[in-house]
């Protein structure tokens, strides 16, 4: 998938958009503020059909199951057609990283997006996004994805 001119500044602007926005399962939870993020990069529409579609952990099950869809990047993927690469070291700015679900109860796992340095995500315990060190996130077992 090749990004459009600006897609850079767009990502930005939407981090931006969101250091304040509460956390709304459904609508900027973990995967939909990401597949946001690349509607915003690529100027599409990935998450129409799939945001509003949900609003409990029970909802998105659902949702999932319904299409198929084992984890997070399952869903990536068939939303996006993100490609998955080969090591998640190789990530760079704009990429999506997959971290496996943990014991700690995220039971799909988490969806990041890289910003260079860091990845961004979004927290159900934390208004706005977080920022997490890409090489901390490497430490994790983690896949990545281009789009």
């Amino acid at each position: 998938m090749t990004r459009p001119e600006g897609w850079r500044e767009r990502l930005a602007e939407y981090v931006a958009r969101s250091e304040d926005l509460p956390f709304v399962r459904g609508q900027n939870c973990c995967a939909l503020w990401v597949i946001g993020a690349v509607d915003e990069m690529l100027g599409e529409s990935f998450s129409e059909g799939i945001c509003g579609a949900f609003s409990t952990v029970e909802g998105a099950s659902a949702l999932m199951a319904g299409r198929g869809w084992g984890t997070l990047c399952e869903a990536l993927v068939d939303v996006t057609g993100a490609t998955r690469l080969p090591k998640a070291s190789d990530a760079k700015a704009g990429d999506v990283l997959f971290a496996q679900p943990l014991a700690d109860g995220f039971e799909f796992g988490s969806l990041f997006i890289s910003c260079g340095q860091n990845v961004v995500g979004r927290d159900e315990g934390q208004p706005g996004v977080v920022k997490v060190p890409l090489r901390q996130m490497l430490t994790l077992p983690v896949e990545a994805y281009r789009v």
